[in-house]
């Protein structure tokens, strides 16, 4: 996969400065918005960055399996739903906390 830039198909980012970067983004129909894939190569700053404009959808039609070698942040600004069909196991090494904050 990849893309061939010339004067009228300009590449997302400035040069020299994205010289590391190969993006795929594209541009909404009538509008300014766009989803974007980008792989960031530089050595030592390897990156994967995906954009959705809007919603984003993932369907596995078997097993999902991820593995995070350090940390894992995740931060939703409104609501979260999980909905577990058969059983759910979690397992905390050392420590777990939940706080709930009333506003």
């Amino acid at each position: 996969m990849g893309r061939t830039y010339h004067q009228d198909n300009r590449p997302p980012g400035s040069l020299p400065g994205t010289k590391t970067q190969m993006t795929i983004r594209s541009k909404s129909y009538k509008g300014d918005g766009f989803n974007e894939l980008t792989f960031e190569d530089a050595t030592g700053n390897e990156r994967v960055y995906l954009h959705a404009q809007q919603n984003m959808d993932t369907e596995v039609l078997n097993d999902r399996t991820t593995t995070v070698k350090h940390d894992h942040t995740e931060t939703i600004t409104n609501n979260q739903k999980i909905t577990v069909g058969v059983g759910q196991t979690v397992n905390v090494g050392v420590k777990r906390r939940a706080d709930t904050t009333r506003q």
